[in-house]
């Protein structure tokens, strides 16, 4: 992240809006975090580049995180049926 956003700010609102997001998934580790934490960047950061327009980095990654986790509920729930449903 230092890369791209040089502030200590702005470096710790991001990793804040992992941690809010993940606070009921007690199942995840630190590990889960950080590897969420690094792919909602680089999906941002591609974004960016690409010529998105992004006023509030916070809200788009906010969006990005949440999206990513909505993916991987569908996902478990996808599992899981089929698991049980056989």
């Amino acid at each position: 992240v230092k890369c791209f956003y040089d502030d200590a700010k702005t470096i710790e609102e991001l990793w804040k809006v992992i941690q809010i997001q993940t606070y009921y998934l007690t199942y995840y580790s630190l590990d889960d975090r950080i590897s969420l934490a690094i792919d909602s960047f680089k999906q941002m950061v591609r974004n960016i580049k690409r010529g998105r327009k992004v006023r509030n980095i916070f809200g788009y990654y906010w969006g990005i995180v949440g999206a990513l986790l909505d993916r991987e509920y569908v996902n478990t729930l996808h599992e899981m049926y089929e698991k049980y449903a056989s």
